[in-house]
């Protein structure tokens, strides 16, 4: 503002001159002082502008470091999270096999030590089995679960039922469901966590196992004949499956019948998925 006053105050004074004396050297430095004034007040004004830009890119720079920070921090809590996940239902479906057959052992040895040598085999082989979990578990956390670990539902099943000695009935809808990796995997983990819930709270006899696919949806219902808990509390493992599925766009529900009910319904949509399908045969 001072330049612009400045500036119209000299054009006022040499047009003074100009009426006085007009010649052709008045008229040159008029118009030499008009167009050096409104250069420098042109080359200010950019200084200004180009000085307030540079507090701004400092700014935004410092805003995107910050921001840059929490994702990172949000990544490694999500990696944590999903660790934990992972870890909490291998793991914890693999002790609570375990620790039912050191159970039964306990009982058994002393009436039949042969019998007592054979679970304690057994316990053995499931231990090593829980090793190598732990170890894919940490390997790590592949966004898709392998086809062969997808053909070992047959072979969780029936390690789990030796295990615990529960009745486990399964019903397949048709016979040959084909899956993308991604939501097998969360159809896997939501069976194992079931059945070891099944396990460990519900003191039930039987679970039967429902899996129907129909249209471009997959519905899945796992019954216990266990006892009632009311009211019942989500702990990791329910939240996980909680998790597990809405991350697919699904729906997951949690209800006494008397006994313990999980109903899990996930959208399926092959044409738009690129993910090679797998045929899951239980």
């Amino acid at each position: 503002m001072i330049n612009i006053v400045i500036f119209l105050a000299s054009m006022f004074k040499f047009i003074q001159i100009l009426q006085i004396n007009w010649n052709l050297s008045n008229v040159s430095l008029t118009i030499f002082t008009f167009f050096t004034s409104l250069l420098m007040i042109l080359i200010l004004n950019y200084g200004k502008y180009y000085s307030e830009e540079q507090q701004k890119s400092k700014e935004l720079y410092r805003e995107l470091k910050a921001y840059a920070d929490q994702v990172r921090e949000l990544t490694r809590t999500e990696e944590r999270n999903h660790l934990a996940m992972e870890i909490h239902d291998s793991i914890g479906h693999t002790m609570t096999g375990l620790i039912m057959e050191l159970e039964m052992c306990k009982r058994v040895i002393p009436q039949n030590q042969e019998q007592g040598i054979q679970l304690i085999q057994h316990a053995l082989d499931t231990a090593r089995k829980g090793f190598i979990e732990i170890r894919s578990s940490v390997d790590v956390l592949k966004a898709e679960t392998s086809q062969s670990e997808k053909e070992n539902w047959v072979e969780m099943i029936h390690r789990f039922r030796n295990q615990t000695g529960l009745n486990i009935h399964v019903s397949l809808d048709p016979e040959k469901i084909q899956l993308p990796a991604s939501i097998a995997s969360v159809v896997y983990r939501i069976l194992q966590e079931t059945l070891t819930n099944a396990a460990r709270h519900s003191h039930c006899t039987t679970v039967n196992i429902t899996i129907q696919k129909k249209k471009d949806s997959l519905y899945m219902k796992i019954l216990d004949n266990g006892e009632a808990c009311n009211p019942y509390v989500e702990g990791n493992g329910l939240k996980g499956m909680r998790k597990r599925v809405e991350g697919l766009n699904g729906s997951i529900a949690f209800s006494q019948t008397p006994g313990f009910c999980v109903e899990v319904c996930i959208p399926v949509n092959l044409k738009s998925n690129k993910t090679k399908a797998f045929h899951t045969l239980i």
